[in-house]
C-alpha cells in the first residue's frame, strides 16, 4: 500500500482529485511504489499487465523500427500522467519502449484494478475518458505532422507546444534533451535537427549555449507554425 502523504502529485492529478478520502485510500491500497533510474528502458510486452502513474520525473514512449534503428517518440509523460493507458483500448505493440528520461518515481497497479476503478468510481471514469481522447488526438497530430510538414515546421511546432504548456520557460523540458531525442520527437534524425538549429541560430531566431536553446525571435517560429498549421491556434482558443 502507498501512503497518501507520499503521493501529492497523484492525489492532485485529474484522476484522483475528485475522489473522497475513503476512495483515495482504496485506490492507493492497490498500488505499489517503483523507481526507475534515468536511462532505464522497458519493453511494453514486459509491463503488459501493469499501468503506471508518475509521481515525479519523466518517461517517454518510443516506437522503434528494429530493422533500421529509426525511432519516433510518441509521448512524453510527466508527474500526474499515467501509462500505458492505451492498452485499455488495444493490444500494445512489441516495438514500443518506455524509457526513463530522468530518475522517476512511479505507482504501479495491475491493469485489472484500473478496469475496476473505471466502473466503480464515476469521477475516475470521467477523468480517464478525456485523457484517452487527448492521447488519441496527439497521435493524430503526430501522424499529420509526419505526413504533411517539413522538419523545420515540425521542430518549430514542438518548441511552441512546450512554450504554450509551460509559459516561456516551458522550453526547459526539451532544453534538457539531446538533438537525437529532439529528432525522435519529430520523426527525424539528429543530423537534420542539428542543421536546422544551426540555420535558426545564424538567422538570429535562437541562441544556443551548452545545448540550451534561447528563443530570440519567437514571432518567427509562430509565423512558421501558423502558415503551415493554421488549425493549431484555433484548437487551443
Amino acid at each position: 500500500m502507498v501512503s497518501t502523504e507520499t503521493s501529492p502529485a497523484i492525489l492532485n492529478s485529474v484522476f484522483f482529485e475528485q475522489l473522497d478520502d475513503v476512495e483515495q485510500h482504496e485506490v492507493l491500497s492497490a498500488c505499489s511504489r517503483e523507481t526507475w533510474q534515468k536511462g532505464r528502458s522497458v519493453l511494453s510486452q514486459n509491463i503488459n499487465d501493469t499501468i503506471f502513474f508518475i509521481v515525479s520525473g519523466h518517461v517517454k514512449s518510443v516506437r522503434i523500427n528494429v530493422e533500421t534503428g529509426r525511432a519516433v517518440t510518441l509521448f512524453l509523460f510527466g508527474p500526474g500522467d499515467m501509462f500505458d493507458v492505451l492498452k485499455l483500448l488495444h493490444e500494445p505493440s512489441d516495438e514500443t519502449v518506455f524509457e526513463a528520461y530522468s530518475d522517476v518515481s512511479l505507482l504501479a497497479v495491475p491493469q485489472s484494478e484500473v478496469c475496476k476503478w473505471i466502473s466503480r468510481y464515476p469521477e475516475f471514469n470521467h477523468a480517464i475518458l478525456p485523457y484517452l481522447g487527448k492521447m488519441v488526438a496527439h497521435l493524430e497530430d503526430l501522424a499529420t505532422n509526419l505526413a504533411l510538414h517539413d522538419t523545420e515546421t515540425r521542430l518549430a511546432h514542438l518548441i511552441i507546444q512546450h512554450i504554450e504548456e509551460g509559459g516561456h520557460n516551458g522550453i526547459h523540458l526539451i532544453n534538457d534533451m539531446s538533438h537525437e531525442n529532439l529528432a525522435q520527437m519529430i520523426g527525424s534524425v539528429r543530423t537534420v535537427v542539428n542543421r536546422q538549429l544551426q540555420h535558426w541560430r545564424q538567422a538570429g531566431i535562437i541562441a544556443t549555449d551548452n545545448g540550451k536553446i534561447t528563443i530570440k525571435k519567437l514571432e518567427m517560429l509562430l509565423k512558421k507554425v501558423e502558415n503551415h498549421m493554421p488549425w493549431t491556434n484555433k484548437r487551443n482558443q
